[in-house]
């Protein structure tokens, strides 16, 4: 199809310039290239990030019943904030399965930077690989902490922000430059918030059951363009967008979002339960016009793959960068 030529076509082109007049946004870009920057995050001693190897240390079973939390207090929503075409609306609930998701600050000296991550067990957080490596150190960054449900800038409970000590990551990216099928990363939390804020099942789904889930999917993230008087204070969510189509070993879906939803969990109701069935991990942007053409998101095969010791993609697949 041509979103799938437009796809390879754009990633053959990455390995080789940033600029090709059609442009790759991946992850926590400020005007499409550079790091969102953490507003008001003030540099703080935390624990230094330490990179996990064995899976064994990961008691994670994608089949897992959620945790859903007993006591969740849902507060009105707000208004709806709309840029140009964009359809995201503030997120202002702390009902489950919202209160599982939160934002990430990811900080290196002198810096820090936002993404999104999803509570997959009580102190696990699913999000993106490139929100806690340097791609060009291919080292992680210094430290990180997760802000559960995050409101308005504000914590249901002052004393919830967890510390990450520990990183599981499908890449530093040292293996191919480009959009990675192992974007992905576990992140270890010195707190189970998830006892207190839920936790959500993740699934690795057949296409066709993604590609069915048609207006029924739902993409929530910490964007730094969003809402519009306070970027990244709140999640912005876009319900009832699509998982369009299956390329390689990517999905594409037509979920708003910008830099800073890096890592935010394509959510749908799987049977009875709200389920991530997608890992939101950048987007195209055409840079004459600004206008968005398509997102694209890691499959969760990728991680069900890592934790079985398997190799993702799988050994007959052909990477999109040739």
């Amino acid at each position: 199809t041509q979103l799938n030529s437009l796809f390879i076509f754009l990633s053959l082109k990455f390995a080789k310039s940033w600029w090709v007049g059609i442009f790759l946004v991946i992850g926590l870009g400020q005007s499409q290239s550079e790091p969102v920057e953490a507003a008001g995050a003030a540099p703080t001693q935390q624990p230094v990030l330490t990179l996990v190897t064995e899976t064994a240390a990961v008691s994670l079973d994608p089949d897992m019943a959620p945790l859903v939390p007993r006591s969740v207090s849902p507060t009105p929503n707000g208004d709806r904030v709309i840029i140009n075409t964009d359809d995201r609306v503030s997120l202002d609930s702390r009902e489950y399965p919202w209160s599982a998701v939160g934002r990430l600050v990811i900080r290196d000296p002198g810096r820090a930077f936002t993404c999104t991550g999803s509570l997959v067990q009580v102190d696990w957080v699913l999000t993106n690989a490139h929100c806690v490596v340097n791609q060009e150190t291919h080292e992680l960054r210094r430290s990180a902490t997760f802000q559960p449900n995050l409101i308005n800038g504000r914590l249901e409970n002052e004393n919830d922000e967890a510390t990450v000590d520990e990183v599981l990551l499908g890449t530093d990216f040292s293996d191919r430059s480009g959009p990675n099928p192992n974007d992905w990363a576990l992140l270890h939390l010195t707190q189970p918030l998830g006892s207190r804020y839920g936790t959500l099942r993740w699934q690795a789904l057949p296409v066709e059951t993604v590609l069915g889930l048609t207006n029924q999917v739902e993409l929530i993230g910490y964007s730094g363009d969003f809402p519009s008087s306070n970027p990244g204070e709140t999640a912005g969510v876009h319900r009832g967008c699509s998982i369009q189509e299956s390329v390689e070993n990517f999905w594409v879906h037509d979920c708003d979002s910008f830099s800073g939803a890096s890592g935010g969990p394509l959510l749908a109701r799987v049977g009875e339960d709200y389920a991530v069935v997608a890992l939101h991990a950048g987007g195209v942007t055409d840079t004459e016009t600004e206008a968005g053409l398509f997102n694209y998101a890691v499959k969760l095969d990728a991680v069900v793959a890592r934790l079985n010791g398997e190799p993702y993609p799988p050994v007959s697949s052909t990477p999109l960068s040739g």
